[in-house]
């Protein structure tokens, strides 16, 4: 029988208070039988210390007994496990090469989540240090509760026309913006995904391969912001690589699809939120260049990272080869063309500089 490996970490901050009512939930209907899904057995769900017992469900759970759960009943379960649940254990192809530890080892990862914890710390102390070396801006010059933007540009915010200009003495800002936050409104955005799913991630897939999907990311979304952007902003914010690192699910797809859990489901899921995500970034206040841009960059990297978890037989590693290729061609037209177009002081003749504001709508932008 096949069972869902499952991480605790992994229900994103909207989830979290539903957590215990959809706990108890999931536990009632395992008990009164078989509930639809693949991979769902009680044993996934009880503990030695916390056994069933009906009289201590709560109010809600305990309005199910004795009537098949409602659509909103079944909705709220599928969507608890969607979130918490990511790869089912086959059986493995060969036993003698690893089997389902491997799977194990990966989709629930022992280790401490350095990168996206530790990028945290990092995020979270420098912007209290520039809020106290620089102060807070005023709420009408910067709504995010942060340091004004000249403060944000002498500690290594890039913006389009220096970085354009003085690309020799200035490059060094591209790889700026993941750290730095436009306020704490902006920084908490990002966090409540970085700490919920993207550790997750990290758990899934290990800390370098989510670390060089992030950053590569980053650095895309960051390079096209600058190419493409005729009007002055200063970039900063780790979102590119939040919304990269939704782009390389999709990967993991192509490549894990045979045991991601209710793998369809999952599908919905990633579609919703990417799309949540770039429609939030039509706002005035954000970049969507640097999200649509490091959507496709989160793409090609993880094709190129991420692990393949039922490569247990040829087949399976002569499909992993063509999709690691596949990424590479992606970061090369991707990455490195914008990378070369800036060195070499190429423009990309787009935005409203060149009177083609039509190519800010290919990267969702409504203004460029």
């Amino acid at each position: 029988m096949t069972s869902p490996v499952s991480a605790s970490a992994w229900s994103p901050a909207i989830i979290s208070p539903m957590r215990e009512y959809l706990d108890q939930l999931q536990l009632f209907l395992l008990a009164r039988g078989p509930y639809p899904g693949p991979g769902v057995t009680e044993d996934t769900i009880r503990s030695p210390d916390r056994p069933f017992d009906p009289l201590k469900l709560s109010p809600e759970a305990n309005k199910l007994r004795g009537r098949e759960p409602g659509l909103k009943e079944r909705f709220l379960f599928v969507l608890y496990q969607v979130v918490t649940i990511r790869y089912v254990v086959l059986p493995p192809t060969h036993p003698e090469k690893g089997g389902p530890k491997r799977i194990e080892a990966c989709a629930q990862g022992g280790s401490w989540p350095i990168f996206t914890r530790g990028l945290a710390v990092i995020q979270i102390a420098l912007l209290v240090y520039i809020c106290v070396q620089e102060g807070l801006a005023p709420l009408d010059e910067n709504g995010l509760i942060g340091p004004s933007f000249l403060s944000l540009i002498n500690y290594g915010a890039p913006v389009p026309s220096l970085v354009k200009e003085q690309f020799e003495a200035q490059s060094w800002r591209l790889l700026t913006p993941p750290f730095l936050h436009a306020g704490f409104l902006h920084l908490l955005s990002n966090l409540s995904w970085q700490l919920t799913s993207g550790v997750m991630l990290e758990r899934a897939w290990g800390s370098w391969r989510l670390a060089f999907i992030f950053l590569v990311s980053t650095l895309f979304g960051t390079l096209c912001s600058v190419q493409i952007r005729s009007i002055e902003v200063v970039i900063v914010g780790a979102s590119g690589g939040v919304v990269g690192m939704m782009g390389s699910t999709f990967a993991d797809h192509l490549i894990n699809r045979r045991i991601i859990y209710q793998a369809r489901w999952q599908l919905v899921f990633w579609v919703f939120s990417t799309a949540l995500m770039l429609g939030i970034g039509l706002l005035p206040i954000f970049d969507n260049i640097t999200h649509t841009a490091g959507f496709f960059a989160g793409v090609g990297a993880g094709l190129v990272a991420i692990p393949d978890l039922t490569a247990f037989d040829r087949v399976g590693r002569r499909n992993l080869w063509a999709y690691r290729i596949a990424g590479m061609i992606i970061l090369v037209a991707l990455v490195g063309t914008s990378l070369a177009t800036l060195m070499h002081s190429i423009p990309w003749q787009c935005g409203s500089a060149f009177d083609r504001a039509w190519c800010c709508y290919l990267f969702l932008s409504l203004k460029c």
